[in-house]
């Protein structure tokens, strides 16, 4: 069996044996994550939390349409 390193390219961090997304060269400790209320996953603060749709994920999150 191999292990799961990366989450769609995204490297994870480990807490405590549970591994998180965080972007590779993110400043966040890797407790520091949020739940997506899009798509579920458990990102790291670097990934998420845009202004216009606080509570997406880089994998969810989209330009807004004009």
């Amino acid at each position: 069996m191999k292990a799961i390193t990366a989450i769609e390219g995204v490297p994870l961090k480990g807490v405590s044996g549970l591994p998180w997304a965080h972007a590779a060269d993110c400043q966040c400790e890797p407790h520091q994550t949020f739940t997506c209320d899009r798509c579920g996953r458990r990102v790291g603060h670097c990934l998420g939390c845009h202004d216009n749709m606080p509570g997406a994920c880089d994998f969810c999150w989209k330009e807004p349409k004009p």
